[in-house]
Formats: structure tokens, sequence, C-alpha cells
């Protein structure tokens, strides 16, 4: 009995142990990963107010504000579970004031996502509709939605494309463009096929988005021009110039590989 009751001490000592190593593998499987959104303009880093970037048929552009939402932010594995990153974030390049902010782009960081392969990354584009139906009043200062909010509309805008356009090559930036979209039917989600290898070790992970302004105001032959003075300013108002907006920026967000 006495042999009988040692021998069950330790295997009980050696599954506590097994358990304990088990926890630390699992705290040793976690990492940072990093999405970096960089943003251009045909090709050239966006920088804010002062460059001028060709646009088509002899125009020209400053850009003052260029951001949009992104909601459910997740990677997602082969078999379909899903690591969710973020519930709501706010990509704004209108700090990028020189070119090597522009360069290093928008950085979000998350820490402890579980170590592995997953096969894409997925997020929606613009205020999900749950979130959508809060308000700004909801949240601490710091949070993505305590701002952007229409409360006209009673919902958030989703992206902003501000700036200035000389229309007629004398180098006079005065027409003011805006264009400031949000509505529930416009969300969509967009993924992005992987693989996606998240270290075991801690070592950290950068997965990098590329978006040119440009390929949102320009598509084929077709591009909003600034000439026209009902197409300098929209607020979700004319379904033909925002929904050609919305699905560009859909298409121009792209993964850097």
């Amino acid at each position: 009995m006495q042999k009988l009751a040692i021998i069950i001490l330790a295997a009980a000592a050696i599954i506590l142990s097994l358990g304990s190593c088990q926890d630390d593998n699992k705290g040793e499987q976690k990492s940072e990963v990093a999405l970096v959104f960089r943003s251009t303009f045909g090709g050239q880093p966006l920088v804010m107010y002062d460059p001028a970037y060709d646009y088509v048929e002899g125009m020209r552009m400053k850009a003052q504000l260029f951001q949009f939402y992104l909601s459910d932010i997740e990677l997602v594995a082969a078999n379909g579970e899903k690591t969710k990153l973020s519930d709501i974030e706010l990509i704004n390049f209108g700090d990028d004031n020189n070119s090597q902010q522009a360069s290093e782009g928008y950085v979000l960081r998350f820490k402890d996502v579980p170590g592995g392969q997953y096969d894409r990354i997925q997020f929606g584009l613009g205020v999900s509709p749950d979130l959508n139906a809060t308000q700004p009043g909801n949240y601490a200062p710091t949070h993505p939605l305590a701002d952007n909010y229409w409360s006209w509309a009673l919902g958030y805008v989703f992206s902003k494309i501000e700036g200035n356009a000389d229309n007629n090559g004398d180098g006079v930036f005065n027409d003011k463009l805006t264009y400031h979209t949000g509505a529930d039917a416009l969300y969509q989600v967009l993924s992005y096929e992987g693989p996606f290898m998240v270290p075991v070790d801690g070592s950290g992970y950068q997965i990098e988005f590329g978006v040119d302004l440009k390929d949102v105001l320009v598509r084929g032959d077709r591009f909003v021009d600034f000439r026209i003075a009902e197409d300098t300013q929209d607020h979700t108002n004319d379904p033909e110039l925002y929904n050609f907006l919305w699905n560009n920026l859909a298409q121009a967000i792209q993964v850097r590989r």
C-alpha cells in the first residue's frame, strides 16, 4: 500500500509538472502582430498639405485628409477558427506631414496573438452595423468612435477624403474637395489570402497593406472630375459618386507581399 501511495503521488507530480510546462508553452506561443498601412498617390508617398500630385487631364491635387474605419479585424485559420484582433480601428493618414511619416505608415499593434499559420486576414470596411448604431457619447475621448459622427444621419462617417484641386494648371489650388462616405448598406467584408505565419517564439510578425488614393478617385477611363462643381463635394448624397469612391477604396486596399 505504501509503495502504491508513493507511485500515485509521483504520477500526480508528473501530471502537474506537464500541465505547468504546457501553460508555459502557451505563453511562449504568442506574438505581437503589427498591421502597417501605407498610403500613396500615383505610387508616391502621400504627404498632406504641401506636395501637389498630378491627377488626370492636367489637373493636380493636394491632400489634406484621408482616413477610413476597419471593423472586426480577424485572422482566420484553415479550420475556420477566428482570432479577433480588434472590433474597430480608424486608419488615419492625416498626420503624414512629410515623406518619412508617409513611408513609415499607420501602424496597429496587437499583443498576445497565438502563433501558428493563418490562411487569411479579414476585416470590415467601414463601421459594422452594431457599432454604427452607437454614439460618440458611449466612448472615451481616445476611442476610434469618439468622433466622425453624423448626428443628422445617426451614424458614422466611414471614410473621409479632403483636399484642394488646381483644375486649370495655373498653380492655384482653390477648388475644395470633400468626400465623406458612410451608411450601413456600404459596409463590406474584405478578405486577403495568406498564408500568414505568426511565429511561436514571440519574435513578432508584420502584415503590410498599401492603398493608393489616386486609385480611389480613378478607375480605368472613369474618374472624379474636379472641374464639375457638383463632383467636388459629397456627403453620401449622390449614389453614383459615393458608390464609385467606396468600391474603389475597397479594391485599392491591398496586401503588400
